[in-house]
């Protein structure tokens, strides 16, 4: 009994470890936004007292208000503006996500895997543990009729 008790008493400690070391992962894999480590603006200690927000939401990346009027243009049914949009992201950015996975969307949509497919390539490069990705670039690959690629990519996902 007491083997159990004090079992039972470490697992909240090591619960927390777990959920600790999942948001550090989290965070160095990009998945949350923080200010850069060199700049200390903040509203509430003499930055913009007007709550500037664009330090603490990465909006001054290059490519991200490219992108954001791309999505934009996106959602309100603009497919043809948003492509424009998200391929301009990319020029200006190479390294985000987002636009490679709206591009890959649309063409997805029309069937047009010669287009997606490349996108979906830099997806799984700039994010390789992404099981999601693996799966749609293995699909994609699948599609275009190149088995072997689409085989490894499909493994990946696993």
């Amino acid at each position: 009994m007491k083997t159990r008790s004090s079992a039972s008493s470490r697992e909240p400690v090591f619960a927390g470890l777990v959920f600790a070391g999942l948001l550090t992962l989290g965070t160095t894999m990009g998945v949350g936004c923080q200010a850069p480590a060199s700049d200390t603006r903040s509203s509430r200690s003499g930055g913009n007292s007007a709550g500037d927000t664009s330090v603490a939401t990465g909006i001054n990346t290059p490519g991200i208000k490219t992108y954001v009027s791309g999505a934009n243009a996106l959602k309100s049914g603009d497919v043809k503006a948003a492509e424009v949009q998200l391929k301009n992201a990319i020029k200006e950015n190479p390294e985000l996500r987002m636009p490679h996975i709206k591009l890959s969307e649309i063409y997805r949509q029309r069937n047009d895997f010669e287009q997606a497919v490349p996108h979906m390539e830099a997806i799984s490069k700039l994010d390789p543990y992404n099981q999601q990705n693996m799966y749609f670039l293995g699909l994609g690959y699948q599609l275009l009729g190149r088995l072997q690629d689409s085989a490894l990519a499909y493994l990946r996902a696993l």
